[in-house]
């Protein structure tokens, strides 16, 4: 736990550390990440929010067992498409980025259950087949970003995520909760920007 310190750079020799789980770094002055990150074979959870990275190592890929990265509020504009290999990823939060598009290979997460990508204005579409390919994925939150109802409407495989998401938000008594006559609940998952 190394959050709200002045962190400038970590060193090579945190690779060795094979058998941490919980890597939190949040609040420093991290503008990279050594490859050496991608040897923590048992970590679980990682954050990085509040830094100023502006890319990810690929070797984040090798970290299989990895259930949670959150990655928000850094100066990212894209994610390696080597975390379509995180296959044990639950949920992966990317807020306050500027981030464009996500990789292809983000289909691969056959456990994702929440992906989190509010504020990040450039982002204006999502792999073609996520929603088909993600099959457990039920929480997706896409504030200030450029993509529309209509395009996910229209999105291969939108009507089971849906479900999903219908599902789960029915066991759940929020009373902020307004479904809208089409039954997607836009106010928690989706907010329209209209490109100016």
């Amino acid at each position: 736990m190394l959050a709200e310190n002045s962190l400038q750079r970590l060193p090579s020799t945190l690779g060795r550390l094979h058998s941490l789980k919980v890597l939190v770094l949040d609040s420093n002055q991290l503008s990279i990440l050594p490859d050496e990150v991608g040897l923590l074979v048992r970590l679980e959870r990682m954050s990085v929010s509040r830094n100023t990275l502006k890319s990810l190592p690929t070797s984040l890929g090798s970290i299989r067992s990895l259930v949670r990265l959150d990655v928000s509020e850094n100066k990212l504009e894209a994610l390696p498409g080597s975390l379509g290999s995180c296959f044990s990823l639950e949920e992966l939060v990317a807020n306050d980025n500027m981030l464009q598009e996500l990789p292809s290979s983000f289909g691969s997460l056959g456990n994702l259950k929440t992906l989190v990508l509010n504020n990040n204005p450039k982002l204006k579409q999502l792999p073609p087949l996520l929603l088909r390919d993600c099959k457990v994925l039920q929480s997706l939150s896409l504030h200030g970003t450029l993509i529309n109802a209509d395009r996910l409407y229209q999105m291969e495989g939108f009507e089971g995520f849906e479900g999903r998401r219908k599902r789960k938000h029915d066991k759940q008594i929020d009373s902020n909760v307004m479904i809208d006559s089409r039954g997607f609940d836009e106010g928690v998952d989706l907010h329209i920007m209209t490109p100016s």
